[in-house]
């Protein structure tokens, strides 16, 4: 007999013990090729016996008829297995769809339970990703349009400034030119600055966004053009005048509908007339978070060039951000370490006489190290908020689907009984959690496009995103997320579901059901109410410190008042004589048109004043210094000026119309100036000297209250006045101060006052307008925000809470229908069914408000630095938050009580 058919035989007996055994619950392809062929072999074997041959001999013949039996078995087994993968995946396939089907049908038959799953989700994945997407804008994703822009820097230069560490990314021409001067092979360095800019020569022209720039910087953006050419960097050096300017291609789609012949032609730019000569690539819009619509040599910055002196050979006037390209290495290292060195030479500002170094930074403005602004700080603590409000969401929803779960046992233990297998079962749950999470995504897609809108006009409103709402990341994150929710809401219902007791489940009803569930509904209902104070704690603080802060008196009043300013231009350079002498006679004309209750006329504007640092005493050698560092400021203003702009004469007057040139030389000083140079005498029999030391002495004439100069949040300074009759050599007029009689005719008389004051001066001054409101809204706005974000963001969570606590006590207490009865046919009465049932709701919750009562006491000191003399411990905050949670958690549980209280002890009685 061959090895062959030893082999065959061997094989043939042990193919028939265990592993036709095992084919009782699954395919197995190898035996069954095996099968066949030994089927097959057999055959010709009897086949030849038939014609004679003995056994050994047909079976030998046989063997020689089949040939290599393993290469044909390995191909047989191949073909079958190709065969039974794609048999098992269409059979795979087709119970997910029948799966499928079960579970719309099942949520259809569930409208209520649906849609709310889908909404509490949907707020929770909504929110997320709204704050995904401003984080993900600000931080990760580099500008649009450039290219490699891993490999795009920012120069930073850090220092010790008297005392505190100072960062900045701001450098005067100066240094720039300095930065140029390293060779570094690899390396492009280039310098710009921000701008605002009207269209056409008109003043009412549409407003936009532009960058002066210099060296190579489009080299640096690594952006070419998509039409014409961009600026070469023999174009942009300081000292020469090149009035060309390339545009975005926005603006070019915008303003000139694509017209590929615009290369050539003229951009008015206020008074300024470029020549376009070329369009960028189509995505970019420049290096910062705002859009920029066009690219306009450094030389041509006309406030600069009507310097006195060459702006570019000032250290002190700087401006221009410097960013250089290298790759990551050598040539960046290199760099970094000369232009530390260069930039101690040549700074000759704050930071002469400190030792400072410059450092890498990142291309994305918001990661720099010089920019730390409140709504950065916020825009953070949001992703915290934002995975707060999707746990309370996901608790609500594992809540849920536990009570549903429990009024589902009885056909789960009948489906198990009937043969359905706990893997099957648990994959038609988890499809059922994984289709509610799909549907919450999809719908979450309308709150990330509101809730990402509102973030941006409440965070940055000056901002003009070049970025659409919702991108392919934003949503790629949601539908990842959504997954993630769906699996983490669906596996503890599926898991508990899918295991119940047989003997027990097909006897019970649905008011036996769940002692553990329910203490684990108990539990996500303590985590839901914990979460739930911490946001609504984090609301009452951001509400408190807004007050606080609306109610600091920074020395001027709000109501109804606004600045006109005349435009800086080149082409003002020359009338800005004509300019300040001429603002008096405006005011005087607009003092009684309509709706106009008082005008005066001062140098600068609140909030705006110049620092002036010569000063002197009679007989003192040194001015005191006062209390702490106190700054220095001066205006010049008309004898109008501190009665429109609320200022309080608190002891002699206000300046006259007396005080005039050649006149007495008079000053007015605030309350710390009287206070710092005067301690303890009367300041009204003093005099001061404003300017050179042979100026003659200007008597103190009034005391006035003190005021803010740059931020509503600053330390005490010293302010002192002079009549803008007497200010020629120290002051100018610059500014008309307008308050309207009343709120109403506020709008309209801004319009008409910039209107007339165009007549008077002509319509190349551009007059523009500014309320008091609109210059202490940056201020206040990071406080406003965060008021505002974390108040929604409570409300949010009282809502998600309150969702939760009534469905999950509705569902409670349906089961108890019976129990309701019994109680009830014992002699209850419907208030002790409604006490039971709010008292027991009311107590789950009490315990979850203690535990977030603690959390929001240990995360105070996260918040700590956002607020305005207010305590993130604050008791009656700590207080009214509980109170409010555990008052929404009784209103949300006495609908389920009252439906309680109304059982008919006979209908319980014989209900499933």
């Amino acid at each position: 007999m061959s090895a062959r058919t030893q082999t065959h035989k061997s094989r043939g007996s042990w193919q028939r013990g265990w592993r036709r055994l095992t084919r009782i619950w699954r395919s197995d392809t190898v035996a069954n090729v095996d099968d066949e062929l030994r089927f097959h072999f057999e055959q010709k074997v009897a086949e030849f016996e038939v014609q004679g041959l003995t056994a050994v001999q047909a079976r030998v013949r046989a063997d020689e008829e089949f040939g290599d039996l393993k290469s044909v078995r390995d191909s047989l087994t191949e073909i079958d297995g190709r065969v039974a993968k794609k048999q098992q995946r269409a059979e795979w396939w087709e119970s997910i769809a029948q799966d499928f089907r079960f579970v719309l049908r099942s949520l259809r038959r569930a409208p209520i339970f649906t849609a709310t799953v889908v909404v509490t989700l949907a707020l929770g994945l909504g929110v997320n990703a709204s704050v995904f997407t401003l984080l993900d804008q600000l931080y990760v994703q580099p500008p649009a349009g450039m290219t490699n822009a891993a490999n795009v820097h920012r120069l930073y230069q850090t220092a010790i400034n008297r005392g505190e560490p100072y960062v900045r990314n701001h450098y005067s021409y100066k240094e720039i030119r300095a930065l140029h001067s390293i060779s570094v092979e690899g390396v492009s360095f280039a310098g710009y600055s921000l701008t605002k800019t009207r269209l056409g020569r008109l003043s009412d022209g549409p407003e936009i966004e532009g960058d002066y720039v210099e060296g190579d910087y489009f080299r640096v953006a690594g952006v070419g053009p998509a039409l014409g050419r961009v600026l070469l960097p023999a174009e942009m050096h300081a000292e020469g005048l090149d009035a060309v300017a390339v545009i975005s291609y926005s603006l070019w789609q915008r303003l000139y509908r694509g017209d590929s012949s615009i290369v050539g032609q003229s951009l008015d730019l206020g008074s300024h007339r470029f020549v376009i000569v070329g369009v960028a690539a189509e995505h970019f819009r420049g290096m910062d978070m705002s859009v920029s619509d066009v690219w306009l040599p450094l030389n041509t910055i006309g406030v600069w060039k009507d310097r006195k002196s060459d702006w570019y050979e000032d250290g002190n006037f700087n401006g221009i951000k410097g960013v250089f390209r290298a790759s990551s290495g050598p040539g960046a290292t290199a760099f970094n370490s000369r232009a530390t060195l260069e930039l101690r030479k040549k700074d000759v500002r704050l930071l002469k006489d400190s030792m400072s170094t410059t450092a890498l930074g990142s291309i994305n403005v918001a990661r720099g190290d010089a920019y730390h602004a409140k709504e950065l700080t916020i825009s953070t603590r949001l992703a915290g908020v934002s995975l707060v409000i999707l746990l309370i969401a996901c608790a609500n929803v594992i809540n849920l689907m536990l009570a549903r779960s429990v009024a589902r046992e009885r056909e789960i233990a009948v489906r198990l009984a009937l043969g359905v297998s706990r893997g099957r079962l648990l994959t038609q749950l988890m499809l059922e959690s994984g289709t509610l999470a799909v549907l919450a995504g999809a719908a979450s897609m309308i709150v990330a496009y509101v809730g990402t809108t509102t973030l941006r006009s409440l965070l940055w409103p000056e901002v003009q995103w070049g970025a659409g709402v919702i991108d392919q990341r934003a949503i790629l994150f949601t539908v990842g997320l959504s997954l993630i929710a769906g699996f983490a809401t669906g596996l503890v219902p599926a898991l508990q579901a899918s295991r119940p007791s047989l003997t027990k489940g097909l006897k019970s009803s649905v008011r036996d059901g769940g002692n553990n569930r329910s203490r684990l509904r108990a539990s996500l209902l303590i985590a839901q109410a914990a979460l739930s104070v911490v946001l609504i704690v984090g609301a009452g603080v951001f509400v408190n410190s807004l007050r606080s802060i609306e109610a600091v008196d920074f020395g001027y009043s709000t109501r109804n008042m606004f600045f006109v300013s005349v435009g800086s231009d080149r082409e003002l350079s020359d009338r800005r004589k004509e300019i300040e002498r001429r603002l008096p006679e405006v005011a005087d004309q607009l003092r009684n048109y309509p709706g106009v209750d008082a005008v005066a006329v001062s140098e600068g504007t609140p909030m705006y004043s110049i620092s002036w640092s010569e000063l002197h005493l009679p007989g003192r050698d040194s001015l005191p210094q006062g209390k702490g560092s106190r700054d220095r400021f001066f205006d010049a203003v008309s004898p109008t000026y501190f009665a429109t702009v609320g200022k309080r004469v608190e002891k002699g007057r206000a300046f006259a119309d007396s005080d005039v040139q050649g006149g007495e030389p008079v000053v007015i000083v605030d309350r710390y100036m009287a206070e710092d140079f005067w301690p303890g005498e009367d300041a009204l029999t003093k005099c001061v000297i404003v300017g050179k030391l042979d100026t003659p002495c200007r008597r103190v004439v009034g005391v006035v209250s003190p005021s803010h100069h740059t931020s509503i949040i600053e330390d005490p300074s010293q302010h002192y006045y002079i009549p803008l009759a007497q200010a020629e050599g120290l002051g100018a007029a610059g500014t008309i101060v307008v308050k309207a009689a009343n709120a109403e005719d506020m709008g309209r008389v801004r319009v008409a006052v910039a209107r007339q004051t165009a007549v008077i001066l002509g319509d190349w001054s551009r007059p523009r307008t500014k309320s008091m409101d609109e210059i202490m809204a940056d201020d206040l706005r990071p406080w406003q925000v965060g008021a505002s974000l974390f108040t929604i963001a409570g409300i949010l969570a009282l809502i998600v809470a309150a969702v939760g606590v009534y469905s999950s006590l509705a569902y409670t207490v349906s089961q108890r229908t019976q129990e309701m009865g019994v109680r009830v046919a014992l002699g209850a009465s419907s208030a002790n069914i409604i006490r039971l049932v709010v008292g027991q709701s009311v107590a789950v919750v009490a315990v979850g408000v203690s535990c977030g009562v603690l959390a929001a006491l240990a995360l105070g000191k996260v918040v700590a630095s956002m607020l305005y003399e207010t305590s993130p411990h604050d008791p009656a905050v700590l207080i009214a938050s509980t109170l409010v949670l555990l008052a929404v958690a009784a209103l949300a549980s006495s609908i389920p009580a009252w439906r309680a209280a109304r059982v008919d002890p006979l209908t319980a009685m014989r209900a499933e």
